[in-house]
């Protein structure tokens, strides 16, 4: 499981490169570099239980509300684009939506992680 928590920490560093082309990218940035500097601290077995379950819950939340109001509009705009860029409306909203999500699971798997481990110690 440690091994995973860099794979992760690497993944979202990466995710965060990618968002200095965004239109807003401070936020996402720093959403982003979070995730991974939690995900850097529980591959060192060190875990803040709280305040990872609070963020994963901003985080799911945030998604949700970003979140297509059709999941299969948003597919077949995607389709229809076949492209990286932003060139329909709401395109950029449902990928941020899915980011969140991506961010919420992981830091829901590090808070779990970290309350196993604070139980066993």
């Amino acid at each position: 499981m440690k091994y995973f928590f860099l794979f992760l920490g690497i993944l979202f560093v990466l995710f965060a490169i990618v968002q200095l082309n965004d239109p807003d990218p401070f936020i996402w940035f720093l959403i982003y570099m979070s995730t991974a500097a939690i995900c850097f601290l529980a591959f060192r077995n060190i875990f803040f239980p709280l305040g990872t379950m609070l963020f994963a819950l901003l985080a799911f939340i945030w998604a949700i509300i970003l979140f297509p109001p059709s999941i299969s509009d948003w597919w077949q705009l995607e389709e229809e684009s076949k492209s990286l860029q932003m060139k329909m409306p709401g395109i950029e909203e449902a990928r941020e939506s899915m980011g969140l999500i991506i961010c919420a699971i992981s830091l829901f798997v590090i808070w779990l992680r970290g309350r196993k481990v604070k139980k066993t110690t």
